[in-house]
Formats: C-alpha cells, sequence, structure tokens
C-alpha cells in the first residue's frame, strides 16, 4: 500500500458539498496514447510498459469525514501522481485536485480531505475523471460511475455494549460495502473518542459475536473513516438481513450500534433504522412502454422510491411512478408507528418489514387507493 500525501489546487476558494450518504465510484482506467499534454487530455511520455499496463480505482466518498478515499489496483504501473479532473460549462479536463505519492506502488491508494464541491458534483454527473501519472510521464486514466452497494447506519452508544460501558460518548457510523470489487469503506461522526479501533461483529442485539473485520483509526479522531478490503463473511453478512453490529474502542470507553438487518441499497429503503421498504409494480402508461418494476431508493430523508423497470426490447426505461414513504414514531401517544405510502403514478405494491419483530405486511396502492396511513400493524417495544 502506498503511502501518499494529498493536496488540493487553491484549497482555500473551495467549498465543500457533503453528500446526503457514503457512496461509492468505480472507473477502469486504460493508458493514454503518448503525444498528449496531461493538462489538457494529451501526455508526451511513454513510460513503463504502456502497451500492458492495467488496472481500476475504486473511490469512496464519506458523508460525515469529509474525505474521499481511493484505492487502486494496477497491472505494470506504478503512479506518482492522481489528479481529478472534470467537464462542466462547456470547458474540458477542468483540474479539480492533484495529489502527489510519496512512495508508490501497484496497489496504491490517497486521501483527498475536503473535497471540494464540484468534485462531488461531477461524480453526480458522470463526469468525474481520474489521471494516474507515473515518475516517467506515462498516463493512465478513467472515468468514475457509481459502484452498486448496500449501506447500514448505527447509532452507537455505551448502553449498547455488553455488558453496558461507562462511556457517556454517543456517535452515528455508515457501513458501506461494495461486493464487487469487495471493499468496505467506514464512516463515523463520534461525540468523543480515544479508541484506535473499530470492529464489526456477527450477533443480536444484547449478545456478542465473532469479529468480522478490525479497522485501525487515529486516536481521537472523531471523524474516523476507511476503505479496505472485505473478505467474504463480511459481505455476506452485511448484505444479507442477519444481525451484525458496529464497536468504537474497548473495555469502559467502548460504544455499540446494533444493526438487526435493515440495509438500504439500489432497491430498498431502511427508515427508523428498523423498518426496510421495498416496491415493485407495473411501468409505463401503454402496452409499448409497460413493464414490471423494481424501485430504486431516491432520497432516504424523504423516504422516496422511485419506479424503475425494462421495455419489451429490454431496455432500461424511467417514469415517474414511484412511492413516498414516511414512517413516524408516535409511540409516545399511540404505542405504535404510522406508515403513511403515497403513490404518485401506476399500481404499486409496497413492503414493510420490521427487522426487529420480523413482522411484514404488504400495502397495495393504485389509481383508487393512492394513499395508505397505517397506525395499527407495528406496534412499538
Amino acid at each position: 500500500m502506498a503511502v501518499l500525501a494529498f493536496g488540493i489546487t487553491n484549497a482555500s476558494a473551495q467549498q465543500v458539498l457533503l453528500p446526503p450518504a457514503p457512496s461509492a465510484w468505480t472507473a477502469s482506467l486504460e493508458t493514454v496514447a503518448s503525444t498528449e499534454d496531461t493538462s489538457n487530455g494529451s501526455s508526451t511520455a511513454t513510460g513503463n510498459n504502456p502497451d500492458t499496463a492495467t488496472g481500476s480505482c475504486n473511490l469512496f466518498v464519506t458523508r460525515s469525514g469529509h474525505r474521499a478515499l481511493t484505492r487502486c489496483s494496477l497491472t505494470n504501473f506504478t503512479p506518482t501522481t492522481f489528479s481529478f479532473f472534470t467537464h462542466r460549462f462547456g470547458l474540458a479536463n477542468q483540474l479539480l485536485a492533484s495529489v502527489d505519492t510519496i512512495d508508490g506502488d501497484s496497489a496504491a491508494s490517497v486521501t483527498l480531505e475536503m473535497p471540494p464541491a464540484s468534485f462531488v458534483d461531477a461524480l453526480l454527473t458522470g463526469d468525474a475523471r481520474l489521471d494516474l501519472q507515473d515518475a516517467a510521464g506515462s498516463l493512465m486514466r478513467g472515468t468514475f460511475s457509481e459502484a452498486e452497494t448496500t449501506i447500514t447506519t448505527f447509532t452507537l452508544d455505551g448502553a449498547q455494549v455488553v455488558p453496558p460501558s461507562d462511556s457517556l460518548a454517543t456517535g452515528q457510523c455508515n457501513v458501506l460495502v461494495a461486493a464487487i470489487p469487495a471493499l468496505v469503506g467506514i464512516d463515523c461522526n463520534l461525540s468523543t473518542t480515544t479508541a484506535d479501533t473499530i470492529t464489526l461483529n456477527a450477533g443480536t442485539r444484547g449478545k456478542t459475536g465473532n469479529i468480522l473485520g478490525t479497522f485501525t483509526i487515529p486516536v481521537g479522531d472523531r471523524h474516523p473513516t476507511a476503505w479496505v478490503p472485505a473478505n467474504s463473511v463480511l459481505i455476506q453478512t452485511t448484505n444479507s438481513p442477519a444481525p451484525y453490529y458496529l464497536n468504537v474502542g474497548t473495555g469502559t470507553d467502548a460504544i455499540r450500534g446494533q444493526a438487526d438487518g435493515c440495509r438500504r441499497n439500489k432497491y430498498t429503503l431502511c427508515l427508523q433504522d428498523r423498518f426496510v421498504i421495498t416496491a415493485e409494480g407495473d411501468l409505463g402508461f401503454d402496452d409499448k412502454t409497460r413493464g414490471s418494476g423494481e424501485a430504486e431508493p431516491i432520497s432516504l430523508k424523504l423516504g422516496l422510491l422511485r419506479m424503475r423497470g425494462t421495455n419489451k426490447s429490454g431496455l432500461q426505461i424511467n417514469t415517474l411512478s414511484g412511492v413516498t414513504a414516511y414512517i413516524k414514531n408516535s409511540c409516545a401517544a399511540l404505542q405504535t408507528f404510522t406508515v403513511q405510502l403515497t403513490l404518485n403514478a401506476n399500481a404499486t405494491n409496497v413492503t414493510v418489514r420490521d427487522t426487529r419483530t420480523n413482522l411484514s405486511r404488504i400495502f397495495a396502492l393504485d389509481t383508487n387507493k393512492q394513499s395508505v396511513v397505517d397506525r395499527t400493524t407495528f406496534l412499538c417495544e
């Protein structure tokens, strides 16, 4: 693993834009013809083994850590400089950030502190490009696209530790797992900490279990992050409804957060850290575009799922069909959770499952019943 320094071009003038949730991005790299200049999209050097160099880079953009972490797997190429570019306002090859290595190798990684707003915007619009340059001036290049991931959110405190710890610290951590290329990202926001490790463990609430992964963090860092390889057991556990938990620190200073199967991914929302919401239904407004669709999450905050599917030729279609799901903790007044669903087009079945009790219910929405308010199904503990 390379030890790398970071530097942002004109960092004082950049604004930071935090994404709504951590995200992962991947770029397949190819060598660039040797006649270009790197500042305008071309390269002037030949480099070492340019014809056989291959590789990819994977980017983890954190939510609370204000960091963009990149890991690369390269063959026949040792980078000395990472450069991030974008195309915007009709102008090509705008440099967003440049990072020089201290000790590079073929398994290079780099951390970009306080990524500029323009960098995050470029990722969302598909215009973020990564250039790697070696000491000889050879160049590899790739454009980032979003990776398919599963995200779990943990709320931590000392009371959940077994047995409970004396710590008064609290925190929230997001764990993002990309099954391909087998990486796990940790992104935490802690009130205070003296910990130097974070562990992911298999186990139910009130129990302890085997360690799935251990992550070393700087002592005293209240926004610790990691972007490291994930083993097959960790990937399987985090992508299944199996319960697992996250521990920060050890002994009397430890805090813990539990996940009882509430994950969010390409087709699933997780609300109130315990209710899993999925949807499926018909898409399109005529026989030519109608298809059986599955929902993809658009907004965790608003609880919005948009329906997507394919037409008869197999092409993916976009429609306005979707569901807004809202779950309110009304336990103080009603001893139940309030589920509110609203449909904006086409017949859709919405499944709501309580991961604490494993109780689930399917709500049918169509043109005759476009909204549902339920206060009887999901009881408070």
